[in-house]
């Protein structure tokens, strides 16, 4: 509802511009204006437990790429348009971290426009692991091809998804990956402000979403999520 209004507020202003619509009210001349931003209440968060991923990326084993895809999403918290503009150069060396990054697509001529902009992210242990398998078989640039070896449109791909999804009795889509993501890393201990890094988000975005998922200060991690924390994590817990 928050986009409709965008869009109809955007297109209004254009009519304004170029004398297509005369306002009858000159104190608020775009009348979309005059209707009040939507809030959402009480929006449950859905992620997956890791029994759920486990079934999720084992649903995906047939089509390596839609499975890499759902590992990024869900081990690096991609957005779906991030994901799938990845190329392989955005893979550090090392698989230490990835660059999300703008692009252009040059069969089609057509830039990535990032909505947040630019940012680098820790490839976490099962990402990495899952990184050694599957990049030795990659022949074109992009990381996640769609079969022929050109890039995903983002509607085509969810598309291609929820089949195979609902082939194997599933339902999940793209943003629980992300707020998998979120959740865990919050349940391990990373901070706030952490956690917005790396997911190219705002402070107040993460603490309104996920802020009821962080570790209480003091209580330790279990052993197998604390290995999965970040160098910088694992070290700071390491000081205190």
């Amino acid at each position: 509802m928050r986009h409709y209004r965008e869009t109809f507020h955007h297109f209004f202003e254009f009519c304004i511009k170029f004398d297509l619509y005369q306002p009858t009210n000159w104190h608020r001349p775009n009348p979309i204006s005059a209707l009040p931003s939507y809030v959402t209440r009480n929006k449950r968060i859905v992620f997956l437990t890791q029994e759920q991923v486990d079934e999720q990326l084992a649903a995906l084993a047939s089509d390596p790429p839609m499975q890499m895809a759902a590992t990024i999403m869900i081990h690096a918290g991609l957005r779906r348009a991030e994901t799938l503009w990845l190329t392989k150069d955005a893979i550090a060396p090392d698989l230490s971290f990835l660059s999300v990054r703008n692009r252009t697509d040059e069969e089609s001529d057509i830039e990535s426009s990032l909505k947040t902009g630019e940012r680098t992210v820790t490839i976490l242990p099962p990402l990495r692991a899952a990184l050694e398998k599957y990049l030795p078989q990659l022949a074109g640039p992009w990381l996640v091809p769609k079969p022929g070896g050109d890039r995903w449109r983002a509607d085509c791909f969810s598309k291609r998804l929820r089949l195979l999804n609902a082939a194997n009795g599933l339902g999940w889509t793209c943003l629980p990956y992300r707020h998998t993501y979120a959740t865990q890393r919050a349940a391990e201990g990373w901070s706030l402000f952490q956690i917005s890094k790396e997911m190219g988000n705002s402070v107040g975005v993460v603490e309104e979403y996920y802020a009821g998922y962080i570790r209480p200060a003091g209580v330790a991690a279990p052993s197998h999520e604390a290995s999965s924390a970040s160098p910088a994590f694992r070290e700071t817990a390491i000081r205190s």
